[in-house]
């Protein structure tokens, strides 16, 4: 799979348990393509998001509830050409 689309489909992620779908995106070793933006995705990105592929060129996070700092794995994704984090509540910045 190169390309997963959730955009717009009411997922909901409230607590450590149901953020358990996204540490199973990490054995998606061929994803360039993410997309998350406009769910119900509440509290602090997994750190698990610097254990996504590693060819992962575009990841949308946007248009959710995320909170928290903007965790230091996501450096990372060193082949992002986009990331998309707005419309939440993060802090903090992103490192090269």
């Amino acid at each position: 799979m190169y390309v997963l689309n959730l955009r717009h489909n009411n997922l909901e992620a409230i607590d450590i348990q149901s953020w358990e779908f996204f540490s199973a995106l990490t054995n998606c070793t061929s994803l360039e393509w993410l997309s998350l933006a406009e769910n119900q995705l509440h509290g602090a990105i997994p750190n698990t998001i610097g254990n996504l592929s590693s060819i992962l060129d575009y990841l949308y996070l946007g248009g959710n509830e995320l909170s928290g700092t903007v965790l230091p794995s996501i450096g990372n994704l060193r082949n992002l050409t986009f990331l998309g984090l707005g419309n939440n509540n993060l802090t903090g910045t992103v490192e090269e």
